[in-house]
């Protein structure tokens, strides 16, 4: 790691909301599907309703969030999210049902496609009642490419084995080897037909893997 860097690892809390978007908007900037999904949404627009989706997202008991801070600079600069064995009640589903929808502008049929392959985990045997779920692991561009997404891994990692439970993750093809590299076996693969939106067909591609709990390390959770 960067020895000018101070880095550490926490729960976010709902204040740290601005921070995970403006992460979220840097690393998805280019993604091969986010652009095509937002496409003409003004960047105001997303900035506004990923911040209203955050907060009332990760309010919710069900989901923790986890953020690398760099203390020298000041800044969360990574971050992922994670869905725990839980079970919403009636009222919190509601909440989630009042969603506001994506911004005006972006592309409402790729939107439901993308939506869709984000819960696919359940075909494969996901149960949200038993199992975490993995959600994004999103670095920004300046701290991409020095082991902090692997960092995030073996954290929750260690959240999972701590309880005992599996863990399902719906992977791109540039997190595919992250995950492989940290216990988890690719269960199937799922396409989205990106070339009805300009893309081609690689671009479309996700897997579904899981990872079974290990006997807890005191090693598992260090920074390499």
């Amino acid at each position: 790691m960067d020895t000018a860097m101070e880095l550490e690892i926490a729960e976010a809390s709902l204040l740290d909301t601005p921070d995970l978007v403006r992460v979220d908007c840097a690393a998805w900037k280019n993604n091969d599907i986010w652009r095509p999904l937002m496409l003409d949404a003004a960047s105001s627009d997303e900035h506004n309703w990923l911040v209203r989706e955050f907060g009332l997202r990760n309010s919710l008991p069900d989901r923790k969030a986890y953020k690398i801070t760099d203390r020298a600079a000041g800044k969360l600069v990574t971050f992922t999210c994670l869905i725990i064995p839980y079970t919403l009640t009636a009222e919190q589903m509601s909440l989630l049902k009042d969603e506001h929808p994506p911004p005006q502008g972006h592309n409402s049929s790729l939107e439901a496609e993308f939506f869709e392959l984000l819960q696919v985990a359940k075909k494969y045997g996901y149960d949200p009642k038993k199992d975490y779920h993995r959600k994004g692991t999103m670095v920004h561009p300046d701290y991409q490419r020095k082991g902090l997404g692997s960092w995030l891994t073996r954290y929750c990692n260690e959240v999972a084995d701590k309880t005992g439970r599996r863990t399902f993750v719906v992977a791109r093809p540039r997190s595919k080897h992250l995950f492989e590299s940290h216990g988890f076996r690719v269960l199937g693969s799922e396409d989205l037909d990106m070339t009805k939106y300009g893309g081609n067909e690689s671009e479309g591609k996700s897997w579904v893997l899981v990872r079974e709990p290990h006997e807890v390390s005191d090693v598992e959770n260090r920074q390499e």
